[in-house]
């Protein structure tokens, strides 16, 4: 009663008296959900509470509806074990914490080893015929620990039907035993500085998700997804997996791709939908050493664009770094279907043309649909191989270094071309190095191939 009574002016020219309650209401704490009776185990189960913070409000106004004002969820420093999975069906929401490091969610040691989500934002309103999305979703601020002692198999975010200025930033998830974020016909959104560390130990490549960022469809398809700034290391699982026709998906603002598929199961980057298009590779940092034998980026969409960047895994004093790097194929395409599959302009590339895992020879490149590939500066170390081209390509390299020395385990050609019924217009301006026994270009490469 007294608080509610109670009347705080600013001291402000114009400020208005405003009761405590009314002040309170701004934002929301989570501690001010959390019982005493949440206690599982010895450890506060933190889901229980912002589970009620999310019915205050939903409280605020309808849930059926879009762009409903509602309050902040402040979350404080600290650890906050989840047993009970957070549930969200209705934005706008804002959940924000104190910061990396400071407020850390975490999985906690009595929840269910299920592959379930820690939480799950699914729009009530999203179905065949329904199309009411969580928008204006906002999550900020803290870190998610996948690890535990016993290695609880979950999940950590799961967006279904998100959409219309959503944004993650300033968030990282630590060693999540399956996936981090997996999306269903989301769209129009933002990751800003977002980290994602150690992942997916426990996915497979049977996995109903493969990745630590899943864009997968359902009525529609995910689109108008930036990650600016982002960086994605050490996760034994791929990076990103794109399905269906999800299109314009830029990783951008130097986003860092450091030594992922460490299970070396799935490609770091997978696209597979022959209807995607518009995705966007945008001045990256990429290591991907040589003990990756899987493509760093494997796709069948279209309009996929590479620019600028960085290609330089660490190496050893051999150069032995980056043995796949890209693979562009027509799957599922139809056959009289002519589309431009990759264009990519790079600026440094160390590539290791070994090529050869004890059964099979794979080319760093493997180009089976129609490509445009630039770079300034190419390191080519063993050049075994280098690019495999089987469709119509305009290859053009300004500078191409050759060292260390060619095998002779299946070693094909630095230019191979599948057939001479196909047109590979390859130009290198210069040479630097020279290694002896190194194939330039195999017999198909021909006049008729318009070779340069």
């Amino acid at each position: 009663m007294g608080d509610a009574l109670l009347a705080v002016k600013q001291p402000y020219t114009g400020a208005v008296a405003r009761t405590q309650h009314d002040k309170n209401w701004d934002s929301i704490n989570l501690l001010d959900f959390v019982y005493a009776t949440d206690v599982v185990d010895g450890f506060v189960d933190y889901g229980l509470g912002l589970n009620r913070a999310i019915a205050a409000m939903s409280s605020l106004g309808s849930t059926s509806v879009e762009h409903i004002p509602r309050r902040r969820i402040n979350v404080p420093a600290g650890l906050l074990h989840i047993k009970t999975k957070v549930e969200l069906s209705f934005g706008p929401f804002a959940l924000c914490g104190e910061g990396i490091f400071q407020t850390v969610f975490a999985i906690h040691p009595s929840a269910e080893s299920d592959d379930d989500y820690l939480f799950d934002f699914s729009s009530a309103g999203w179905d065949a015929t329904g199309r009411v999305r969580i928008s204006e979703l906002y999550l900020s601020n803290f870190s998610v620990l996948g690890e535990t002692a016993n290695w609880i198999r979950k999940r950590i975010f799961n967006f279904y039907g998100v959409g219309w200025d959503f944004a993650v930033e300033n968030v990282q998830i630590w060693s999540p035993p399956l996936s981090s974020f997996d999306m269903t016909d989301t769209m129009d959104g933002v990751f800003n500085q977002v980290r994602v560390n150690s992942g997916g130990r426990f996915l497979t490549a049977t996995s109903d998700v493969t990745h630590q960022i899943n864009m997968l469809n359902l009525y529609d398809n995910c689109n108008a997804i930036r990650f600016m700034g982002c960086h994605f290391e050490n996760n034994y699982s791929g990076v990103s997996y794109i399905r269906g026709g999800s299109n314009n998906i830029l990783f951008g603002g130097m986003c860092k791709f450091e030594n992922n598929s460490r299970n070396n199961l799935v490609p770091v980057n997978q696209i597979y939908g022959a209807t995607s298009e518009g995705v966007k590779f945008d001045n990256v940092f990429v290591n991907h050493p040589a003990n990756i034998s899987v493509y760093w980026l494997d796709s069948n969409a279209r309009h996929v664009s590479i620019r600028a960047g960085s290609f330089m895994s660490p190496s050893d004093l051999g150069g032995y770094t980056g043995l796949r790097w890209f693979r562009i194929h027509r799957t599922n395409w139809n056959s009289a279907t002519a589309c431009v599959q990759l264009v990519a302009d790079i600026d440094m590339m160390h590539v290791d043309g070994y090529g050869y895992n004890g059964a099979n020879q794979l080319s760093p490149f493997d180009f089976e649909g129609e490509v445009i590939f630039r770079a300034k500066a190419i390191r080519l170390a063993r050049p075994n191989t280098f690019m495999y081209i089987n469709w119509n390509c305009k290859i053009d390299i300004e500078n191409l270094t050759l060292l260390g020395a060619v095998t002779s385990d299946y070693q094909t050609s630095l230019f191979n071309v599948a057939a001479s019924s196909v047109k590979a217009d390859v130009n290198v301006d210069k040479y630097n190095g020279s290694v002896v026994g190194t194939v330039y270009v195999n017999p198909a490469m021909t006049t008729a191939s318009r070779h340069r």
